[in-house]
């Protein structure tokens, strides 16, 4: 039966191959980018700007939190 499919001119098995591979993984990224939470994303996006220090990070943690429930920030 492999031989038979193998054998034959009208279906090209290595782009079958390569496109279901490409599903495959295109597949597993778009579950893994929408399985995580927005507080992770927020947490990544500040890292950048995130200057090392411990206030700072406290000052962001508890902007992302606003930012992810919507909600306007305290008056000081």
């Amino acid at each position: 039966m492999a031989k038979y499919l193998l054998a034959g001119e009208s279906i090209n098995w290595l782009a079958v191959f390569a496109l279901l591979t490409f599903m495959f993984i295109f597949v597993m990224a778009a579950v893994l980018a929408y399985g995580k939470k927005k507080s992770r994303y927020a947490e990544m996006a500040a890292l950048p700007l995130d200057d090392g220090s411990i206030q700072a990070h406290k000052d962001q943690h508890e902007s992302d939190k606003r930012i992810v429930e919507n909600t306007p920030p305290a008056e000081v």
